[in-house]
């Protein structure tokens, strides 16, 4: 019948999945494609998002499965390395550090030339991070904006760089990694939040002039970011070390004006009083 045609059930699975939020009918459906319609272009779809549902269910282990089923089944496919990027994923959930790593080294052996590559390497520079080995993050990240330039990976890779500078206390090569997210990726996210390290690694060296410079600069190029009412903040908190009450007021004052509808403006009226 339609309803049983591979279509009819991924719309079903996903309906339940993404609107009704009824995982166990969403397994159903998606677990109906892969039995009776493995051939189907949806097969691979379903495969992946039975992983996706049992995650959400919290059974991680049913969902590993799932994707080294999808592994074996479709290895071709499109869903294949997403699905080795998603088992890394969960093994960090579990602690289980060796097998996380592997699923993402196995993106970079078996799908090296593919879009999923710099993901798999931003995750592993990223678990080299949590392990305190920062000199091998950074290896890894360089690896990436040189293997990779064009990929939105590459300035989140800079700024975690940056980051990895910033515990090795190397502020020069730190503020000279957020240089080249500004250079060449300006048009981008990445750019106010490297401004925005800028200013506190400026401030970290206290040079507070410098600091304010720069924070007042990314508040002028970047008003919607994310980043512009953390920057006024930012300077009033430095106006406070240097003890100039009215001008960190001031600050204060610009977000809520500014910045009213946001979590940064709650925090500028405690600080206003």
């Amino acid at each position: 019948t339609s309803k049983e045609c591979p279509k009819s059930l991924w719309e079903i699975g996903y309906i339940r999945h993404h609107r009704l939020k009824d995982l166990a009918g969403a397994i159903r459906a998606y677990k109906q494609i892969l039995d009776r319609h493995s051939d189907a272009l949806e097969a691979p779809k379903a495969a992946l998002a039975l992983g996706v549902v049992y995650h959400k269910a919290r059974q991680n282990e049913a969902a590993i499965q799932a994707y080294q089923d999808l592994l074996r089944i479709y290895p071709q496919t499109d869903e294949s390395p997403r699905s080795l990027l998603k088992t890394g994923i969960i093994y960090r959930e579990m602690k289980k550090k060796t097998e996380e790593l592997a699923a993402y080294e196995q993106v970079l052996q078996t799908y090296g030339q593919t879009k999923y590559a710099p993901e798999a390497k931003l995750l592993i520079g990223e678990y080299h991070m949590r392990a305190k080995d920062h000199e091998k993050a950074i290896e890894v990240f360089q690896e990436l904006v040189g293997e990779y330039p064009m990929a939105d990976k590459a300035p989140e890779a800079l700024i975690e760089m940056g980051g990895c500078y910033r515990e090795l206390r190397k502020c020069n090569e730190e503020m000279a990694t957020y240089r080249q997210v500004l250079k060449k990726y300006e048009g981008t996210d990445y750019a106010p939040k490297a401004k925005f390290e800028m200013g506190e690694c400026y401030q970290i060296m206290k040079q507070y002039p410098s600091a304010i410079e720069v924070l007042r600069d990314l508040v002028w190029k970047y008003p919607k970011s994310v980043e512009a009412p953390r920057a006024l903040i930012k300077i009033g908190l430095i106006y406070r070390q240097l003890k100039k009450f009215d001008d960190e007021l001031a600050m204060y004052q610009k977000v809520v004006e500014h910045f009213g509808n946001t979590e940064y403006a709650a925090s500028a009226q405690l600080k206003i009083g």
